[in-house]
């Protein structure tokens, strides 16, 4: 692919990834796993992944079975959180075989591709702010099902930037990780001290680690993605949290981009990164 052509299929994801979100009422459904943070009330809506650009939204999946959420940020890399790569007893990595289903929903999905690199800091399990992994595809999807700029923004500007935050991503929750859903009106409220990460207040369970979070630019009207979402602190409860407000101890957690932006470059100007 030449230069320009790579431009000219940026430009056409990114006219898509302007228009507004089709949003519809989740359906209840009984939560996998009791783990989740839900602050004052629920907000989040099921997201029709069939149409561009929310088909860039899709799940990973590992060798043991293992899934997070995660989405496309150029043609043939997909953008997730790191610790979905690892065994969390032994702090390995789990090898095998991974995959991206590119608007999956029940079942169906738009676009399948296996997973033939992956970029990750041996970190991701101890130190929350280096939560982050980039994959490479053996398939260009960005091309057919479009994909998300990146937007660089520390983590300090994310916080006193007074955001309007989009969260999108799977849950098991809310439809047991086979609906993706949407939220909006959310916020990044403080930076973790002597660390890059920030606590934001969008509703989250497991399954919803990697799912991005996005602003939308004024000018443009683009989404973008200024971080993903990677955990949550239930101040030590092992039970889900719901209507609860937010506080340093009861706060869902968020890596943002500056963290892993210039690896993005660099894979998107080299293919064989």
């Amino acid at each position: 692919m030449t230069p320009m052509q790579f431009i000219l299929l940026w430009v056409v994801a990114m006219a898509a990834s302007s228009a507004a979100p089709v949003l519809r009422t989740p359906p209840n459904h009984r939560p996998i796993r009791d783990a989740s943070n839900v602050f004052e009330k629920e907000t989040r809506q099921e997201l029709a992944v069939t149409e561009q650009p929310w088909s860039a939204i899709g799940l990973v999946v590992g060798p043991t079975g293992q899934k997070c959420s995660g989405v496309l940020v150029a043609r043939d890399v997909v953008l997730t959180a790191g610790h979905c790569l690892f065994n969390r007893e032994t702090g390995q990595v789990i090898e095998g075989t991974y995959s991206f289903f590119a608007g999956y929903k029940r079942g169906k999905w738009r676009g399948h591709s296996l997973i033939v690199g992956k970029h990750y800091n041996r970190f991701a399990l101890t130190v929350r702010d280096q939560d982050w992994a980039l994959l490479r595809l053996n398939l260009p999807l960005g091309d057919s099902y479009s994909w998300f700029q990146v937007k660089y923004m520390s983590g300090p500007s994310l916080v006193y930037g007074a955001l309007n935050v989009y969260l999108l991503g799977y849950a098991t929750d809310l439809g047991q990780m086979e609906v993706p859903y949407w939220q909006t009106g959310c916020s990044f409220r403080e930076k973790i001290p002597f660390f890059e990460h920030v606590a934001h207040d969008c509703n989250m369970s497991p399954g919803s680690s990697g799912s991005p979070m996005m602003v939308r630019d004024p000018n443009t009207q683009y989404f973008q993605i200024v971080a993903i979402n990677i955990a949550e602190r239930r101040n030590g409860a092992d039970i889900s949290l719901h209507g609860v407000p937010f506080t340093s101890a009861v706060a869902n957690l968020a890596v943002p981009s500056s963290q892993f932006y210039a690896l993005l470059v660099a894979m998107i100007e080299d293919p064989a990164y």
